[in-house]
């Protein structure tokens, strides 16, 4: 919800690490050794506040998804 981001003026950040060249490589090392991630939750973003409280609390192993 972009309005609620907005006005309660939340941020989303990302990282890059690395080249072009380097993200080529390392999702060939991805698909070479068969590397699932893993997921601790997935929710539609409009429970990213529950989704965060989650993190801070530790209550989320593994990769915690938001849905668009």
């Amino acid at each position: 919800d972009l309005y609620t981001m907005f006005w309660r003026q939340l941020s989303v950040i990302g990282t890059t690490m690395g080249s072009d060249k380097e993200f080529e490589r390392m999702v060939e090392f991805v698909k070479s050794f068969h590397i699932i991630p893993i997921v601790g939750s997935v929710r539609p973003f409009n429970e990213v506040i529950t989704a965060l409280d989650d993190m801070k609390k530790g209550g989320i192993m593994g990769k915690s998804v938001l849905t668009f």
